[in-house]
């Protein structure tokens, strides 16, 4: 179940890669956060390794709040939900190998502002006009894991008033 948009591989080594969607035969249990109904992706998957069970984002903390060693997180959605839930994952002590990402749906990148910390979800254009400070930033390759987004550095800083034309690159 891949298709060319999780087989791409990424322009530059911090672009994170998503590997096909998979069960972890070394986990206990498998806990999937999904914004979706992903019943029909992860019946594809076939038999799980051990049980499953299924919550939201917004409930993903006090989940794992309650679970022990040997959990295997699976996280299933865009880019900035794959990343925030990582964050949640990673404050309740789970680390790289214990999670995996699928990204579905879109292309459309987080970006965060390395101007004024502002985070931006789903941006489709290689420029954008950032909410927190004003500034047209420009979208870099360059994918922080620490905050979980694109960087956005301003686009004209250089030469003010020379900046490409928008474009949308991540459909």
């Amino acid at each position: 179940m891949v298709d060319a948009m999780h087989a791409a591989q990424p322009t530059m080594k911090s672009q994170p890669v998503y590997p096909p969607l998979a069960w972890d035969a070394s986990g206990r249990r498998h806990l999937v956060v999904a914004e979706a109904d992903v019943s029909a992706l992860l019946e594809a998957l076939g038999p799980c390794p051990g049980p499953v069970r299924t919550v939201a984002p917004a409930a993903l903390a006090d989940a794992l709040a309650s679970e022990s060693m040997g959990l295997r997180l699976v996280v299933i959605g865009d880019e900035s939900m794959l990343w925030q839930a990582t964050k949640v994952a990673y404050a309740a002590g789970l680390g790289d190998d214990a999670i995996r990402r699928h990204r579905l749906s879109t292309m459309a990148r987080p970006v965060w502002c390395v101007h004024c910390q502002a985070m931006h979800g789903g941006v489709r254009t290689n420029l954008l006009t950032c909410d927190g400070c004003g500034r047209t930033l420009f979208v870099r390759d360059h994918f922080s894991r620490h905050v979980g987004a694109y960087m956005g550095v301003m686009v004209d800083a250089e030469v003010p008033g020379e900046r490409p034309a928008v474009e949308t690159l991540y459909p």
